[in-house]
């Protein structure tokens, strides 16, 4: 501190000590009533200017700014009653929204705040937009018995199929949609292929090249779309029998072309499918008809000549058609002078997996008979069932054409019976729903596989018929658990065989679509191998949510989408 002195006149200061500092004071007693002059000298404006403003100014902001906020972020929880989805804390436990399961079982608030279901149902804290009524109670199949649904929706409470027992579909549109509001066991099986072609009823067992009498002269008749694997196509009388037999009936498939005929006396065009596989074409030089469904197969072509002149040429018919896939072309029979092509029938959507039936060349010989015939093309399953993925639509397979019949001459005027082998049936188109869990044993059989196609008779031409596409799995659960040795399979039925001469094989169907929903990985055991031919996108991991597109694969997404 600086001390300062002031004298006036001559007249004495007075000092004294000032409490609490170690230095004098000096006061001049004569200049009492000059305050400017004393704060001047004495540095008394120092003390009382920084007192002052610090005090009024901190005092006044830290007390407004302090005291509010304070004030309203610790206030105290005050109870209001129970817990509900209102993002407050309602009965001050220290947790919003910890609401009681019973309070969950409704939209918006199904299975947790703010899981709204939208146009779909809660069912057992679970949104899904296929929920089950229970209105037909629990369905437990029985080892050792074949039981068939009708095609439809069911709504049961359970269901459980054991080892040994076998659940079919009736004939119709070939859809089974099941819904269930408890647990879903199957260790059975559940057999919605298409049906198998029918086989050519052939010459192998009658009087070689030449035979008068009488008797079934058509082809094998298409299989039925969706009826099983173990249906058992009738015979086929190519110029008296309709294709009824042949297929499902259900106007809302497209409907399979008829082949055409020969101009010769006796010769049937094989009839086209309706959701079911083209029938063969009977005796000499016959087309075979197109498959049903949504994208069917076309059927095989033929050649017929008795001495290398009058040749007689049938064109297969076109495979059925829904919605905005290629038509497919059933194969044609063209020749420039003694050679002769006959095409084979080509698949709407080749880019689907499905492939063309076996085409062959004949080199006719002047003077003697001649006959030549093509395979039937396989079904695909259409652009609008394999785009959609999430299957908002339950769209069964397509099936395969017949094969051509080519025959082989009698002459004068025999008949022969050596004819194409019919198409297979497209697979059907299955849904299995449940919101609690659902569990596919080592036993168990799924199959929505096409059929294969009918084989061509082997000591004739005969052409092979095309494999039916595979159709639609859908499985949803929450909690899904597929153990090892279990068959699940939308796989396409192989084509029919061709071993007679100058005859082609039957193309085989592309593959179906299977689709996987569940909660989380964590709620999800696969055994990705029960899924071949298909394939996952990640073999190691076949829970991955991850979505997929690529042809033959399976598409795995989060329950219940």
């Amino acid at each position: 501190m600086i001390i300062k002195r002031t004298i006036v006149g001559s007249a004495l200061l007075s000092a004294s000590v000032l409490v609490g500092c170690g230095y004098p004071r000096v006061e001049d007693l004569s200049m009492r009533d000059s305050g400017n002059d004393v704060a001047s000298d004495m540095g008394v404006d120092t003390g009382v200017d920084s007192g002052t403003d610090t005090g009024v100014d901190t005092g006044i902001d830290t007390g407004v700014d302090t005291g509010v906020d304070t004030g309203v972020d610790t206030g105290v929880c005050i109870p209001t009653g129970m817990e509900t989805c209102d993002g407050r804390d309602n009965d001050c436990n220290g947790r919003v929204d910890d609401v009681t399961p019973a309070m969950l079982t409704a939209s918006p608030n199904c299975g947790r705040c703010g899981n709204d279901c939208g146009a779909g149902t809660c069912q057992n804290r679970v949104c899904t937009p296929y929920a089950s009524t229970g209105t037909n109670g629990s369905f437990m199949g029985t080892p050792g018995m074949v039981t068939t649904l009708m095609p439809g929706i069911y709504n049961f409470t359970t269901i459980t199929i054991p080892a040994g027992a076998t659940l079919r579909i009736a004939r119709g549109n070939g859809v089974l949609d099941l819904r269930a509001t408890g647990d879903v066991v199957i260790d059975g099986t559940i057999d919605l292929a298409g049906g198998e072609g029918g086989a050519s009823l052939g010459a192998d067992n009658m009087t070689p090249s030449c035979n008068l009498s009488s008797g079934p002269a058509g082809g094998g008749v298409g299989g039925a779309a969706g009826l099983g694997s173990a249906t058992v196509a009738p015979r086929f009388d190519g110029c008296n029998t309709s294709n009824v037999a042949g297929g499902n009936l259900d106007g809302t498939m497209g409907f399979g072309g008829n082949g055409t005929r020969c101009a010769h006396m006796g010769c049937c065009e094989g009839l086209g499918g309706r959701n079911g596989g083209g029938n063969a074409g009977g005796r000499r030089g016959s087309g075979g008809g197109g498959g049903g469904g949504s994208s069917g197969g076309g059927g095989g072509a033929a050649l017929f000549t008795f001495d290398g002149t009058g040749i007689q040429l049938a064109t297969g018919g076109a495979g059925g058609v829904i919605g905005s896939s290629a038509v497919s072309m059933g194969g044609r029979a063209t020749c420039v002078g003694t050679t002769c092509m006959v095409t084979g029938a080509q698949p709407g959507e080749p880019m689907l997996g499905a492939t063309a039936g076996a085409p062959e060349m004949l080199t006719v010989p002047m003077g003697r008979p001649s006959a030549a015939s093509s395979g039937g093309a396989g079904g695909s399953m259409g652009r609008e069932a394999f785009a959609d993925l999430a299957v908002t639509r339950l769209i069964p397979g397509s099936s395969g054409g017949a094969g051509g019949g080519g025959g082989d001459p009698c002459a004068p005027f025999g008949h022969s019976y050596g004819v194409g082998g019919g198409g297979g049936g497209g697979g059907g188109a299955l849904r299995i729903i449940t919101t609690t869990t659902m569990t596919i044993g080592a036993s168990a059989r799924i199959s929505t596989a096409g059929g294969s196609g009918g084989d061509g008779a082997t000591s004739v031409s005969s052409g092979g018929g095309g494999g039916g596409s595979g159709g639609t799995i859908d499985l949803r659960a929450p909690a899904l658990t597929v153990r090892a040795g279990a068959t699940i399979t939308a796989g396409g039925g192989r084509g029919g065989t061709a071993s007679g001469p100058n005859s082609g094989a039957g193309g085989s169907g592309g593959p179906g679509r299977v689709r996987l929903a569940l909660d989380s990985p964590g709620a999800c055991t696969i055994a990705a191998s029960a899924f071949a031919p298909h394939m996952f996108s990640n073999a190691a991991a076949p829970c991955d949510l991850a979505r997929v597109t690529t042809l033959r694969t399976v598409y795995v997404s989060r329950f219940p989408e």
